[in-house]
């Protein structure tokens, strides 16, 4: 009797994690992400930790504010809104390309921004900034939390 139910269990098991694998990426994404400012900044590189320290007081506040609290919201029409707390919103068009290996941001304003995504799971997602060899941004790898 155990052994069935240790069956019964597993097979649910197996199940749900099937269901959860066979979503796409964009299923994956539809919904509200918050970004991880604390695990962004632990994961940056050395050369970009020493511009960061470089940084006068009042500079590191500024940046800190322009990061901390920013949100964005994929919606499943292919429409998004990222929210920053202390400036504009700023909304668009999403979309994957490359495999699923890119998130497309159109936004309104004209402007085209790729997004390699490292890594994306129900709970967490991971981007980094393509095509930014004109600028090296100091946090190159941004973190998020669905929400």
């Amino acid at each position: 009797m155990k052994n069935r139910y240790k069956i019964i269990f597993l097979f649910v098991l197996i199940i749900n994690s099937l269901r959860i694998s066979a979503q796409t990426k964009q299923e994956l994404l539809v919904g509200t992400w918050g970004f991880n400012y604390e695990l962004s900044i632990a994961n940056i590189t050395p050369e970009a930790k020493k511009s960061l320290d470089l940084m006068s007081d009042f500079n590191k506040v500024k940046f800190e504010k322009a990061y901390k609290g920013r949100k964005i919201i994929f919606r499943p029409d292919g429409s998004f809104t990222q929210e920053i707390l202390n400036g504009p919103s700023i909304s668009g068009l999403w979309t994957i390309e490359n495999n699923e290996s890119n998130i497309i941001l159109n936004i309104v304003q004209k402007q085209i921004q790729s997004l390699e995504i490292k890594s994306l799971s129900p709970t967490s997602l991971v981007v980094s900034l393509v095509n930014s060899d004109k600028m090296r941004p100091i946090i190159s790898d941004w973190y998020f939390t669905k929400q």
